[in-house]
């Protein structure tokens, strides 16, 4: 596989990275904690966002899109509400075995959310 340099923020490294690895469709509920990504996803014509207005629709459109294209389905959630709305369709896309991807985003917004700790660590499958 050949290599190649770039340089980026965060976000531009990320879709680059996902575009690298064959992904042409990120499946994501919009939010202001990830908008320099949505700005970076939105920039790149080699991959493509599809919107969905509930966690639990993402996650079915991801774990759809991954039993349909046969390859891996990225998708991204907010984190803590979210990532929790997700869990009831993420029960079918694990009992699939299907291969979903989510990325979840942490930013400091000034929100009384930022001020509280929510520690997340888990381990689904």
């Amino acid at each position: 596989m050949a290599s190649r340099s770039f340089t980026g923020n965060p976000s531009q490294v990320i879709v680059e990275q996902l575009v690298a690895s064959g992904i042409k469709h990120l499946f994501y509920n919009p939010g202001s904690r990830e908008a320099r990504f949505f700005d970076s996803l939105h920039s790149n014509p080699n991959i493509h966002g599809v919107v969905g207005l509930h966690e639990g629709t993402v996650t079915a459109m991801a774990g759809g899109y991954a039993q349909v294209a046969t390859q891996p389905a990225v998708m991204s959630v907010h984190l803590g509400a979210g990532l929790a709305q997700s869990l009831g369709q993420m029960i079918n896309v694990w009992a699939a075995m299907l291969p979903v991807v989510t990325i979840t985003f942490v930013g400091d917004t000034g929100s009384y959310a930022d001020r509280i700790t929510l520690d997340l660590g888990h381990n689904v499958g």
